[in-house]
């Protein structure tokens, strides 16, 4: 698989890892990003390494990955100051933490 391939396998992979993050957040789960930031980082680098002309067309899904990036963030900010106030869901704690608090 040459390089071009690579990276547009890896980046459809790391839009679908991202859609999945950003459904979960939006449904109040948990989310996990482990490696994702590495991830984007070697998927940035490898982009930069190839060819003008086989680069600019990736620009676009480069660039929404990393809005859809930006809005996670938000997101999880959002929800790490509701949890700092008190106000998350019991609901959610059961969820992290496998039961729900006593009544």
């Amino acid at each position: 698989m040459n390089l071009l391939s690579e990276v547009e396998t890896r980046l459809m992979k790391t839009r679908d890892r991202l859609v999945a993050a950003l459904d979960s957040s939006a449904a109040g789960d948990p989310v996990e990003l482990g490696d994702l930031a590495q991830v984007v980082d070697e998927l940035c680098r490898d982009i930069v390494r190839l060819p003008p002309a086989q680069g600019r067309p990736l620009a676009e899904p480069l660039g929404l990955l990393i809005r859809g990036l930006d809005e996670l963030e938000n997101r999880l900010r959002q929800v790490q100051a509701r949890e700092s106030r008190g106000d998350a869901l019991p609901s959610h704690a059961a969820r992290a933490y496998g039961r729900r608090p006593e009544s």
